[in-house]
């Protein structure tokens, strides 16, 4: 009798779960773990000596490459992979090891992972090797396989949060849009000037000679600040000062300093203030004078 038994316990199996497997998403943590939570449900057998059950899936239909023995559970938790398609059987198992035929397929579609998004950059231009904090969402708690880029230019974080990065700018990065990547999602954009390091960088104080080339390049990077502000060309004295041929005067710096506030004013954001504010005829040009012009340009550029 035993052989028909098993043969009618077989059979009627599949009938009781056939229909009532069912895939429940719970919680997405997709921006975190590149996975998504689900949880598999579906109802009792009702043959009185039921040890378990047997779930199965894969990413092909009627191809199951993980099968988990729940034990004489309804539901089970799932970790899977966001954006991909799964395709589920569950098989129901009594206490002699007799199971049955497997359920229906059914096939759960997980959503896609929220993409990264960049809100905001501790600072928009910098050199090479400049750390730069992007803040934003959905970076996932860990970088993983997650890239950071600098139009185009891989960089590497050193620092990586759900809602924080920081990074050096990378060597060959260019001016243009710092982009995060987490699971092949692509954030938003977010403008980044890569400056060229000035001369001598930095100056020390009473041991680095100033020099004609520190007016020069400032000279120049604010025609460039004014001309992005659609301010007309400033009229420098005495310029450009030539290497052993002019002295670096008090008016050069009186001058950038002009060239400069107009750019701020022009960009609503209020003026840099300056050691000396006022530098009368015959005072020595420090280092101090020239760093702080420096540091007002990157901040603006």
């Amino acid at each position: 009798m035993f052989p028909l038994w098993r043969a009618s316990y077989r059979k009627r199996l599949p009938l009781c779960i056939s229909v009532l497997f069912s895939i429940a998403f719970f919680l997405g943590t997709a921006p975190a773990l590149q996975a998504a939570t689900a949880t598999a449900s579906w109802d009792p057998n009702p043959e009185p000596d039921i040890a378990g059950y047997k779930l199965s899936y894969g990413t092909a239909p009627g191809t199951y490459t993980t099968t988990i023995d729940v034990g004489n559970v309804t539901t089970w938790p799932l970790t899977l992979s966001d954006g991909q398609r799964y395709y589920f059987i569950v098989q129901a198992y009594n206490a002699s090891g007799v199971t049955s035929a497997p359920s229906a397929e059914v096939i759960y579609d997980v959503p896609p992972a929220a993409a990264p998004s960049i809100t905001s950059l501790s600072r928009t231009s910098g050199t090479v090797g400049t750390s730069v904090t992007i803040t934003g969402t959905n970076f996932g708690a860990t970088k993983g396989t997650s890239t950071v880029k600098f139009n185009g230019t891989t960089a590497t974080p050193t620092s990586w949060s759900a809602t924080s990065i920081v990074v050096p700018v990378p060597t060959g990065a260019t001016t243009g849009n710092v982009v995060v990547s987490v699971g092949g999602a692509a954030s938003n954009g977010a403008f980044f000037r890569v400056t060229v390091p000035f001369t001598d960088d930095p100056l020390i104080a009473a041991a680095t000679f100033i020099k004609a080339v520190h007016i020069t390049e400032l000279q120049t990077r604010i025609d460039a600040i004014r001309a992005a502000k659609n301010l007309a060309p400033f009229a420098w004295s005495n310029s450009p000062p030539m290497a052993g041929v002019m002295w670096i005067r008090v008016q050069h710096i009186m001058d950038l300093r002009a060239a400069l506030t107009e750019a701020y004013v022009a960009a609503t954001r209020p003026p840099p203030i300056y050691t000396d504010p006022v530098i009368a005829s015959g005072m020595t040009i420090k280092a101090a004078h020239i760093t702080e012009l420096r540091s007002a340009v990157i901040a603006i550029e």
